[in-house]
């Protein structure tokens, strides 16, 4: 066949009414045949909701999410990245089952094995890998402080409680609470954790909306331009497959925004298990060594040392002082906080990445297009889209293809929303700050009550930031000297 490009007197009614009609998010469970992840978490959420908020009514114990706490945001997570698979495991398998087709080698191996990297390398996935990690190690912290033992329970509810004590009549005190009960500590809290994992649902939502788009878009092409022009379906079939595997490609393949989120992820990460560490010594070191009481000292610039034990000067301090100085805690009150914030507004980089992956299936077609017309592209990604050329046969078919194509390009914007979604990205952060605005005040409170130098801590280190200060700690020393002496 003639490579000259031809023309379609007009595009088929069915295929144009199937691309213009792009919603952006898709209702649930009309994206694709997978269905849609909200079509799990949605009703998860509302069980998981209903069941703490049932159990801490029944035991008037309130401490049920902090035990979920960990964990919710990797379930949600893998529940994203399973459709994530199961959506591109789907594609490579048919792509792998027709490579005999289009000169490819098939694979004997199990599709888990064979496809493996190209799984684990899905956007989703990684995000998931990377939740798993901070889940396990914080899991393992709430667990090594007796978190999950029953009674266990947060000690600040019972200061929220006593707010609640001071409404004079007992009934309306009672509703009121169970109204702050459902409302914050069972469903807010919820909806906190799921919205935390709302870039890895963004970054699946790229990943199938490009996929289905091409679906819509390239299959009809395909179909309809092989029934009019050639008799070759199993090639036809081979490209497009060949196709949905690239763009796949094309949405797997990691940017500078997936390795800066990567990269501070775990910086984040490492900060916080630092400074959850040196708080877990602190408090076992006030276990070992309990109350400790110190020697009435001649000269007042002699550091107190403890009686009838070995403990060191420098801890004896801390524990005498009743609070953490050192390490991270000299340069922020809360760092373990800090760096709990830090890693859920990173995650939000990913969807960023998601975006930026997303515009590539736009610049797959529009190669295909340029290569046919001759129009100037902005943009080129060479070593990706030149891959659609690797099947044979495909110049065959590209004329007959590109015709259909090109006809509708002026409605192929992607993902144009897509920056409204992004916004969604921030929501559950920003809601996770203030929530630790209010619980933080809440907690120096009540540490301000029980240690006189603990004002003194919150006038010389910053409550989040960790901004540095060279006399800080000296002069916390000193100070604590000259009170005990």
């Amino acid at each position: 066949m003639s490579s000259t490009p031809f023309r379609l007197p007009a595009l088929p009614s069915a295929l144009r009414a199937t691309v213009g009609r792009r919603e952006w998010p898709p209702s649930v469970g009309e994206t694709y045949e997978t269905g849609d992840p909200l079509e799990v978490l949605v009703p998860s959420v509302i069980g998981i909701t209903v069941l703490c908020w049932t159990l801490s009514v029944t035991l008037r114990h309130y401490s049920f999410v902090d035990r979920l706490w960990s964990l919710l945001p990797l379930y949600y997570a893998g529940v994203i990245a399973w459709y994530a698979v199961d959506e591109a495991l789907d594609v490579l398998q048919t792509s792998s089952t027709l490579g005999g087709v289009s000169g490819q080698s098939t694979s004997t191996e199990t599709p888990w094995v064979s496809h493996l990297w190209s799984l684990l390398s899905l956007r989703p996935v990684i995000m998931f890998l990377l939740i798993l990690v901070w889940s396990l190690r914080l899991t393992y912290n709430f667990w090594r402080k007796g978190g999950y033992a029953w009674p266990s329970e947060d000690y600040r509810w019972r200061y929220v409680q006593r707010e609640f004590r001071r409404i004079s009549s007992p009934c309306m005190r009672r509703i009121l609470w169970e109204i702050f009960n459902l409302v914050f500590i069972a469903l807010i809290q919820n909806l906190l954790l799921v919205g935390l994992v709302y870039p890895v649902y963004v970054a699946w939502q790229a990943q199938h909306e490009g996929l289905n788009y091409v679906r819509k878009l390239v299959t009809p092409a395909i179909q309809y331009a092989t029934a009019e022009h050639l008799s070759e379906p199993l090639l036809a079939t081979s490209i497009e497959n060949h196709i949905y595997s690239t763009t796949l490609k094309a949405y797997s393949q990691l940017n500078l925004v997936d390795v800066l989120g990567m990269v501070l992820w775990l910086t984040w990460l490492i900060g916080e298990a630092v400074a959850d560490q040196q708080q877990w010594q602190f408090q076992q070191a006030k276990v070992r060594y309990g109350p400790l009481r110190y020697q009435p000292s001649r000269n007042r610039d002699t550091v107190p040392t403890p009686n009838d034990t070995d403990c060191p000067q420098v801890v004896a301090q801390d524990i005498q002082r009743g609070f953490l100085t050192r390490g991270l805690f000299s340069l922020s009150r809360h760092p373990n906080f800090f760096c709990e914030m830090a890693l859920w507004w990173t995650l939000g980089l990913f969807a960023v990445a998601a975006w930026i992956a997303g515009q590539q299936v736009n610049l797959i077609l529009d190669h295909v297009i340029a290569r046919q017309t001759g129009l100037t592209l902005k943009y080129r990604h060479q070593s990706l889209l030149d891959s659609f050329y690797t099947v044979p046969g495909v110049s065959n078919l590209e004329s007959a293809i590109v015709s259909v194509l090109i006809q509708v390009w002026a409605d192929s914007s992607l993902l144009s929303a897509f920056g409204t979604i992004l916004l969604w990205t921030v929501v559950s952060p920003l809601g996770l700050t203030v929530i630790f605005q209010g619980s933080t005040r809440l907690t120096e409170h009540i540490s301000r009550s029980k240690y006189p130098l603990y004002a003194l801590y919150q006038r010389t280190t910053a409550r989040f930031l960790p901004w540095w200060s060279a006399t800080r700690s000296p002069f916390l020393s000193l100070y604590a000297r000259k009170k005990v002496a």
